[in-house]
């Protein structure tokens, strides 16, 4: 029988048939032959706000970064980010966090030209002059979680179509599809490890263990 399969963990799935099939799994050029983003970024910290409507404050993350576009010509910048924890939490920037979190973050920061993810989509210019600042926001990780992986796509245009071992269905919008091909993207890796103990998270940053590009 045929598995259906929910979007939200379809990136797994196929990250099993690429692990089964190493020999065939697509890795990232070592130089850029499509078009390539500059992202700067800054290690992820905590910040507690407090919640219209909730008696006692919540804590998010957040990552503060630039991107610039030195290629050729303007592109498109969609960006995509997304951590998973070693306890099994999966969490996307934006994904619950109420607007007043942003708000209180650029305030913190003192950044006016700060935007937020949903403000910093769409066309960006060439050139230092045209930069753009944004932050990724995410709900609070587990007080069990170690460590934490941050992907974050959207920064190149390179891609690789992968074939896949049996045909899959799988639930998108509530129409089932079936998929025997999957389009990865070249994405930026970041893996980090967390102070000890949950109560230092505000007081001590994250270390940056490993940095790489993988197709995802």
């Amino acid at each position: 029988m045929k598995r259906f399969i929910a979007l939200s963990v379809f990136g797994a799935m196929v990250a099993g048939v690429l692990v089964s099939s190493v020999s065939s799994a697509p890795t990232p050029s070592e130089s850029a032959n499509k078009w390539e983003l500059e992202f700067s970024y800054q290690t992820p910290r905590c910040i507690q706000v407090h919640v219209p409507g909730e008696d006692a404050p919540r804590t998010f993350w957040y990552m503060r970064y630039t991107v610039i576009n030195r290629t050729d010509s303007e592109q498109s910048f969609m960006p995509e980010f997304v951590m998973y924890t070693d306890s099994g939490q999966e969490l996307r920037s934006g994904e619950g966090v109420p607007s007043i979190v942003f708000d209180t973050i650029k305030q913190t920061l003192s950044d006016p030209l700060l935007k937020a993810q949903t403000d910093i989509m769409g066309k960006i210019f060439r050139g230092a002059d045209n930069a753009k600042d944004g932050v990724a926001i995410f709900c609070d990780i587990d007080h069990s979680a170690g460590s934490f992986d941050l992907f974050i796509g959207g920064l190149s245009g390179e891609y690789a179509i992968v074939k896949l071992p049996n045909p899959i269905q799988m639930k998108v919008r509530g129409k089932v599809i079936e998929k025997d091909e999957v389009v990865l993207s070249k994405t930026l890796h970041l893996n980090y490890k967390l102070p000890g103990e949950a109560a230092a998270r505000p007081n001590i940053a994250p270390e940056l263990v490993s940095k790489n590009w993988v197709m995802r």
